[in-house]
């Protein structure tokens, strides 16, 4: 898969349509891991689902998946940003609470623009 191949090459750009599909799939997956996770504890673990609403739950495969995800997320970001023509050194705006994560997702819904700093206009290679 195209995003696959590209998650540490933070060079570059990566269109609207191919960020928002890594999202997805990435909530999606952590959406199941977290199931299977619960099922696990419940099933093998010998905890009650009381106990595991109560307690949060034992999340090693969704806690691992996440920490594995940490980089090729950070590095799709940066591309995302780059599409826009800005910096991947915007990504610390979203360290200031509420402001920043609207003011990225703003970034990140913006329409791609033409040939940029960063590289020849991007569009979504998921068909090719």
């Amino acid at each position: 898969m195209y995003l696959l191949r590209r998650h540490f090459n933070w060079k570059g750009r990566t269109c609207r349509k191919d960020f928002w599909i890594f999202l997805f799939i990435n909530f999606v997956v952590l959406t199941l891991l977290q199931f299977v996770d619960r099922w696990i504890a419940v099933k093998f673990l010998g905890f009650s689902c009381a106990e595991v609403d109560e307690e949060g739950g034992i999340y090693t495969l969704t806690v691992l998946y996440s920490l594995g995800m940490i980089i090729p997320s950070l590095i799709i970001c940066i591309r995302r940003l780059h599409d826009t023509n800005r910096s991947g050194w915007w990504l610390l705006i979203g360290m200031i609470p509420f402001i920043g994560a609207f003011v990225l997702l703003i970034f990140y819904c913006l329409a791609s623009t033409e040939d940029n700093r960063f590289g020849r206009k991007s569009s979504s290679r998921l068909n090719s």
